[in-house]
C-alpha cells in the first residue's frame, strides 16, 4: 500500500508539473495525468540499448586502434572524433536518465534531447554516407551517383541540425507533434525529414553498392567472388539496419505524436551509424596465426585509407602487412621457433 502511495504521488506531482510548465496543453489532457508508460517506458528501454551499443562501440574504437596504426590522419581524426561525440552523447543520455527518476516532470521535457538525437544522428550519418559515397565514386569512377548520395545525406543532416535549433529553443515542454509550443512541433517535423531522407540515402547506397560489386560477377576469378559475397553482406546488413532504425523513428513519431515511443529508435541511430561505420574499417582485419592462411583479400574501394606497410619487424613481433586493403596480422608461431632453437642446438 505504501509503493501505490508514493506511485500516486508520484503521477500526480507530474501531471502537476508538466501543468504548470505549459497551462495552454491541459486543454487535450484535462481528462486526468500523461500515461507515464507511453513517456517514460520508451526512454528507458532505448538509455538501456543505447549503453550496451556505446559499449559495442568502445571495443570497436579499441580494435581500431590495435589494428590500424598506419592508416591516415584522416580517418584516424573521422574515428576518434565520432568516437569523442558519442562519448558526450553517453554522459548527456546518462544524466537525463539519472534526472527522469529524481525530478518529477523531467520525463515529458525536451531536456538535451534536441543535442543528443538530432545533432549527434546528423553529424554520424553524414561522415558515414559520405564515405560511402567515396567509396561508390572509387568503384564506378563516376561522380553523378556519389554528389546525389552526398546531397541527400547533407539534406538529411540540415535537417536533424535544424530540428536541433528549434529544439533548443522550445523550452520545457512535452515532446509531442501535437505540442501547442511552435518550436516543439516544428523540431519533431524536421525529425521527420530527415529520418526519411537517411532512410532513402541508406537504400541507395545498398541498391548501388549490389549493382557494382556485382556488375563483373561472371569473370570473377573464385576467391575474388567469395570477398564479393562477403562485401555485399556487409553492405546489405550494415544498410539494411540502418534504414530500419530511421524507418522505424519516423513510423512511429507520426503514428504516436502524444508518446516518446519514437524516440528509443532515434537516440539510438547515431550509435548504429557509428558501429556500422566502425565495423566497416575493422573488416578490413585478419587475424592470421601461424603460416598456414591464405593471403587475405580486400575491398578495392578502401584501398587507400592506409599508409604503405610497415617492414623490417624484429621475428619475435606480429608481421603487419597491407595487401590490398586489407591488413594482415600474422602472429609468429612459437612452436616452431621453439623447435627450430632446439634442432640448432644440436
Amino acid at each position: 500500500m505504501a509503493l501505490d502511495g508514493l506511485g500516486s504521488a508520484y503521477i500526480r506531482s507530474t501531471f502537476h508539473a508538466v501543468q504548470s510548465s505549459n497551462p495552454k496543453r491541459m486543454t487535450s489532457i484535462s481528462a486526468g495525468p500523461p500515461d507515464l508508460s507511453q513517456i517514460l517506458g520508451p526512454l528507458v528501454v532505448g538509455d538501456l540499448i543505447l549503453f550496451t551499443l556505446f559499449g559495442v562501440l568502445t571495443v570497436q574504437a579499441f580494435l581500431y586502434y590495435l589494428a590500424f596504426p598506419r592508416d591516415k590522419p584522416i580517418t584516424k581524426v573521422l574515428v576518434y572524433g565520432i568516437y569523442a561525440l558519442l562519448l558526450v552523447q553517453f554522459v548527456m543520455v546518462g544524466r537525463e536518465a539519472f534526472q527522469r527518476y529524481t525530478s518529477p516532470g523531467a520525463a515529458s521535457r525536451v531536456g538535451l534531447g534536441w543535442f543528443y538525437v538530432p545533432v549527434t544522428g546528423g553529424f554520424t550519418s553524414l561522415v558515414v554516407q559520405c564515405f560511402y559515397a567515396w567509396r561508390i565514386l572509387v568503384l564506378s569512377g563516376k561522380r553523378a551517383g556519389s554528389i546525389a548520395i552526398s546531397m541527400i545525406a547533407f539534406l538529411s543532416s540540415t535537417a536533424a541540425w535544424t530540428a536541433a535549433a528549434f529544439g533548443s529553443q522550445a523550452g520545457p515542454d512535452v515532446i509531442s507533434l501535437n505540442s501547442p509550443n511552435e518550436n516543439a512541433r516544428k523540431m519533431r517535423i524536421f525529425d521527420g525529414i530527415a529520418f526519411i531522407s537517411s532512410a532513402v540515402c541508406d537504400v541507395i547506397i545498398a541498391m548501388s553498392m549490389i549493382y557494382l560489386l556485382t556488375r563483373n560477377g561472371r569473370i570473377m576469378h573464385r576467391r575474388t567472388r567469395s570477398v564479393v559475397g562477403r562485401l555485399l553482406r556487409l553492405t546489405i546488413e550494415t544498410n539494411t539496419i540502418t534504414s530500419l532504425v530511421a524507418i522505424t523513428s519516423v513510423a512511429t513519431l507520426y503514428a504516436f505524436p502524444d508518446t516518446t515511443l519514437f524516440a528509443t529508435s532515434a537516440m539510438l541511430l547515431p550509435e548504429v551509424y557509428a558501429n556500422t561505420f566502425f565495423l566497416m574499417l575493422n573488416s578490413r582485419m585478419n587475424l592470421i596465426h601461424g603460416q598456414d592462411s591464405a593471403e587475405a583479400q580486400g575491398d578495392p574501394s578502401m584501398a587507400d585509407l592506409s599508409l604503405p606497410p610497415i617492414e623490417n619487424l624484429s621475428p619475435s613481433e606480429p608481421n603487419i602487412n597491407v595487401r590490398g586493403s586489407a591488413i594482415v596480422i600474422d602472429f609468429p608461431d612459437e612452436s616452431k621457433s621453439d623447435d627450430d632453437a632446439s634442432s640448432k642446438g644440436h
